[in-house]
């Protein structure tokens, strides 16, 4: 942490202080379905224990949240960057993560005077005796558009968005079928993989026209059950338009989005700071 408060040129900021069982900072927080991995958790199997709150026979499923501190101080690596967790250290970044990322979290470090931190999960670590015990490991959720970056650009994979639907899926995650939330046989939940593929290739035009069709389908299926919409089509949207610097369409996309109801889990705090930020872009003084 000395390096963050150098950053910040100051001795002792108030939001380092530590409490008991906690290290409380004032954070920008990551909260997207974008997974990169952490390595080098081997050498920190004791702090992930004692985060996991021990072993136990099925091993730990937790959800918390991570800091992301840059280390460019360290000697292997100068775009090194750190992963906390309750002030303990439990692993890096890739180097191929880091050296994209340091640099934008030094950026919005110096710029919002706070830490970047994202969502994590701490896995493993099973213990079910004669020997058989598993290693403890630390996933982290982004949102490569936080960081003015889009998905190609880091090492990782999106996870699949929460459906919100309450139904159970058939093979490979997709249902057939009819009605609101269908859109040509599938629900829109089976689609996933195809936005991903056509964006993957680069066939931004084609993702945008699915995308804005599932949009109508994820509305349609919540006006029908009375729940809310799933972000992450809208999401999409809003990444392309911010790729193409086509602001308007993502003012409309995201204000789109800001009439309907929100889902549990849906992070619609964050697309709306989006779409602040996107007016701001489309309407710059």
């Amino acid at each position: 942490m000395g390096f963050l408060r150098r950053l910040l040129g100051s001795k002792d900021p108030p939001w380092l202080k530590r409490i008991p069982g906690a290290l409380q900072i004032s954070a920008t927080l990551s909260e997207g379905r974008f997974r990169v991995e952490v390595v080098g958790e081997s050498r920190y199997q004791e702090a992930l224990e004692a985060i996991a709150g021990g072993r136990t026979e099925e091993g730990a499923d937790l959800e918390t949240v991570a800091l992301l501190v840059p280390e460019p101080t360290n000697r292997y690596d100068p775009n090194a960057v750190q992963v906390m967790i309750d002030g303990k250290v439990v692993g890096y970044l890739s180097r191929e993560n880091a050296e994209v990322l340091q640099p934008r979290i030094l950026e919005m470090v110096r710029r919002t005077r706070r830490a970047v931190a994202c969502r994590a999960r701490v896995v493993g670590g099973w213990n079910r005796g004669r020997g058989d015990r598993g290693h403890f490991g630390v996933r982290l959720y982004v949102d490569p558009a936080d960081f003015d970056l889009e998905a190609d650009e880091l090492d990782g994979r999106w996870e699949e968005p929460e459906a919100h639907t309450g139904r159970k899926r058939g093979t490979g995650g997709r249902e057939t079928g009819s009605g609101p939330g269908f859109l040509d046989g599938r629900h829109f939940t089976g689609y996933v993989d195809e936005v991903r593929r056509l964006r993957r290739e680069g066939r931004d035009g084609e993702a945008e026209s699915l995308l804005l069709r599932l949009v109508d389908a994820v509305e349609a299926e919540a006006a029908a059950e009375g729940w809310g919409v799933a972000s992450w089509y809208y999401e999409q949207l809003a990444i392309i338009y911010r790729k193409r610097k086509d602001f308007d369409a993502e003012v409309r996309i995201l204000e789109r989005f800001a009439r309907q109801r929100h889902a549990p889990g849906a992070s619609p705090a964050k697309l709306l700071e989006r779409l602040e930020k996107a007016r701001a872009l489309r309407d710059p003084r």
